[in-house]
């Protein structure tokens, strides 16, 4: 896997700050209908291929696209399923459970969020990087840590209230939670839970991108 660098990451993302479309080749990736083939894209600058890994894809950071029309329409990203053995640990040691040793926080714990606009005609779009920012969760501001730690406590708490497969349907449960939430992936028929970040921390994200007027933190 190629060795990604703050320098690495500048020379790939910088070309991609003027319009561009993504042709097909024949992958399900940049098909028109995958939602995420702008992300897909992203990550074959960096030959990161398509996974499903509960670690973050590369040691550098996990890359998390985001979609952005304005300042206050942001969307907020998935993190990652949950699968039942997490779910069955987690019930069992609640309420002594804590951010910092969960799994969202590993695998996030150095993310580089690419912020992106979507434009043009549905049959014929065109992308363009906004801004990016390289976040170490561990260097966020006391607030914002003690809020994900409250939120992850209030996720873990609904947890011991629904069965594992009935989870999934009960995730607007935690209304409460500002910047880590649970969500679901799945098809309707079967639904898997999943943590995501809100749309409140995503705004978040791209402010400290803006306000440092860097792209690395």
């Amino acid at each position: 896997m190629t060795h990604i660098t703050h320098q690495l990451v500048e020379q790939k993302l910088s070309p991609l700050k003027t319009p561009f479309t993504i042709p097909y080749d024949g992958t399900s990736q940049t098909k028109l209908s995958n939602t995420g083939r702008f992300g897909f894209h992203i990550e074959r600058q960096f030959k990161i291929g398509p996974n499903n890994d509960r670690a973050a894809d590369t040691e550098y950071a996990e890359f998390k696209s985001v979609n952005i029309k304005n300042t206050f329409t942001i969307t907020p990203i998935s993190i990652g399923t949950i699968p039942e053995h997490e779910y069955n640990r987690l019930s069992s040691h609640f309420p002594h459970v804590s951010f910092l040793n969960s799994d969202p926080f590993k695998k996030m714990e150095r993310t580089l969020y690419v912020f992106y606009r979507k434009e043009g005609r549905s049959d014929n779009p065109t992308y363009k990087v906004e801004s990016w920012v390289h976040i170490d969760m561990t260097t966020l501001d006391d607030l914002t840590k003690q809020i994900l730690e409250n939120d992850y406590w209030q996720c873990v708490q609904t947890m011991t209230k629904h069965s594992y497969r009935r989870l999934s349907y009960h995730t607007s449960q935690n209304p409460s939670t500002r910047y880590l939430q649970l969500s679901y992936k799945g098809d309707g028929y079967y639904n898997y839970p999943c943590w995501k970040f809100s749309t409140e921390f995503m705004k978040k994200m791209y402010a400290i991108g803006k306000s440092n007027r860097q792209i690395f933190v």
